[in-house]
């Protein structure tokens, strides 16, 4: 594809207010908006392609971020998830079962709990991961109140290049403090 990014090969557009008073050889039909058009000289080609890249200008790093895989995933009720459809369906909800079904608690530590939930009704393939670490009492002084703040935004500032990444791809993500926490929330495809 690099291949056709020459000069030979492209479009250059110029807009800009210091063109009044000027002449140009058509006008858009609508909005009556004049413009020229012109090809570039053989000796304006020369230049461009006489000169060598830009350095510093390239294009971005590879986003890993961006799905290869676009299969849909079939997954077959787990006993668990069965167990919890059954309690609920005794309330006679009009609720699809893939709705009803509660999500599994299927890791647990002191300090970590880790869910899970197969969308069997819409079938896409969306997660949302939270990580909330409880900082205890954070919030006990003014002093330390404003340093989770800054913690916050310096955490914030440092991911923006990743974040970039994953928001392009579909991914949102926030980092915020509130009370004794500090929360990392990233959902998506």
């Amino acid at each position: 594809i690099l291949t056709y990014f020459v000069p030979s090969n492209m479009r250059v557009e110029v807009q800009s207010s210091s063109f009044k008073g000027r002449t140009f050889s058509c006008e858009e039909p609508w909005f009556k908006v004049p413009f020229s058009k012109d090809r570039l000289t053989d000796e304006e080609l020369g230049r461009l392609e006489g000169s060598g890249g830009i350095e510093g200008l390239d294009f971005p790093p590879k986003n890993e971020f961006l799905p290869s895989d676009f299969s849909i995933k079939v997954q077959d009720f787990i006993e668990e998830e069965r167990e919890g459809y059954e309690k609920a369906s005794k309330f006679e909800c009009p609720t699809p079962e893939a709705l009803v079904a509660p999500p599994l608690l299927v890791w647990t530590s002191d300090n970590i709990e880790a869910w899970y939930k197969f969308d069997r009704f819409f079938k896409t393939p969306r997660m949302t991961l939270l990580l909330s670490f409880h900082l205890g009492d954070i919030n006990s002084s003014a002093e330390q109140c404003v340093l989770l703040k800054l913690c916050t935004k310096v955490l914030e500032d440092v991911l923006v290049e990743t974040t970039y990444l994953a928001d392009v791809a579909g991914l949102s993500t926030s980092v915020y403090s509130c009370q004794e926490r500090l929360e990392i929330k990233i959902e998506g495809f």
